[in-house]
């Protein structure tokens, strides 16, 4: 329909969801694709999120496939991807992907806690502060000259 009315979009998505004809159509024709790379290792991914990496990989991947503009984000949580050689590990992962427009880091941050106790689910990194802002631009900078965007 948004398409028909001539409406542009951006898809904001974890990439965690099925490529099912339907997704397929709406990653198609978005005008550019915000893609969560939460963590670097399928273990990760599981122990934090219940997702899977692979599914992820699989949704860049078709991304590229159809030449798709995409911005990569991952949340930099202290403690666990907050060092530089975390960071290698997510370049090394995208590093083949021409589709990639950007890759922006994201700092933690601790607003929507009471989600977690609302809705009585276990809340991970409830013990885990906000990421500073200095840590963030540092590690931004790092990436950014780091990552070679086609």
């Amino acid at each position: 329909m948004l398409k028909e009315q001539e409406i542009g979009y951006i898809i904001d998505t974890s990439g965690i969801c099925d490529l099912t004809p339907n997704v397929c159509e709406v990653l198609k024709n978005s005008q550019s694709v915000l893609l969560d790379l939460k963590f670097w290792d399928n273990e990760s991914y599981l122990r934090y999120t219940g997702g899977n990496l692979k599914k992820v990989l699989d949704t860049l991947s078709y991304l590229d496939s159809i030449c798709k503009k995409t911005v990569i984000r991952t949340v930099i949580v202290p403690g666990i991807n907050d060092r530089e050689e975390i960071l290698d590990k997510y370049l090394e992962l995208v590093s083949d992907f021409s589709c990639i427009s950007k890759y922006e880091l994201l700092a933690f941050h601790t607003m929507g806690f009471f989600k977690y106790e609302n809705l009585g689910i276990e809340n991970k990194l409830k013990d885990v502060l906000p990421l500073s802002h200095d840590t963030l631009d540092r590690l931004q900078s790092y990436i950014n000259t780091k990552i070679d965007l086609k």
